[in-house]
């Protein structure tokens, strides 16, 4: 981890933040105590950040990338919760939900651990074990390499619900193995 910031949470979660109300960092420093510290400061060391949308505010007002592609995420028929930019190394919110915040993390994790692109794209134990895999968490895992490193990578324990039926069953289902 760089010198310019300790390892106490609270530094590296604010490493991470950038542009968040107060209201925000708590509520995103509250599911990112579920990774461990290591984690949150390689995500930091490798300059990865998270950004929650402000109100009003569109994908592309604040992606530097997505502007000079002309990407409008925001005028898809159903807009993303949220979205990991590569070239940036930027989480970008719009939810603040666990289930948004874990899986936008674990694009961060990917990216972390693959120095600047994902892992899963060039690893061979990932690709071979996406390759022979069968059944999958979700619907999502199934569709891609990078679908299966986001389940795997985030911490679904924490961003299932836990007062549902649904919940605990998903919960049950996902560790069963």
């Amino acid at each position: 981890m760089s010198g310019s910031v300790s390892s106490r949470p609270s530094d590296v979660v604010s490493a991470l933040l950038v542009d968040a109300s107060k209201g925000a960092r708590v509520t995103i420093a509250r599911h990112l105590n579920v990774y461990p510290m290591p984690l949150l400061e390689r995500l930091v060391a490798v300059g990865c950040r998270v950004r929650p949308l402000g109100k009003a505010k569109r994908y592309c007002d604040v992606s530097p990338a997505l502007r000079r592609l002309g990407v409008d995420v925001d005028a898809w028929p159903v807009p993303p919760a949220g979205l990991f930019v590569v070239e940036e190394r930027t989480a970008y919110l719009r939810s603040l939900s666990a289930m948004t915040i874990g899986h936008e993390i674990a694009h961060a994790i990917d990216c972390a651990l693959g120095d600047g692109v994902y892992r899963s794209g060039y690893d061979p134990e990932i690709r071979a074990a996406f390759a022979s895999a069968r059944p999958f968490v979700t619907p999502y895992a199934a569709c891609g390499l990078d679908g299966i490193s986001r389940s795997a990578f985030a911490p679904t324990r924490m961003c299932s619900t836990t007062q549902t039926r649904r919940g605990r069953r998903r919960r049950a289902s996902v560790f069963a193995s």
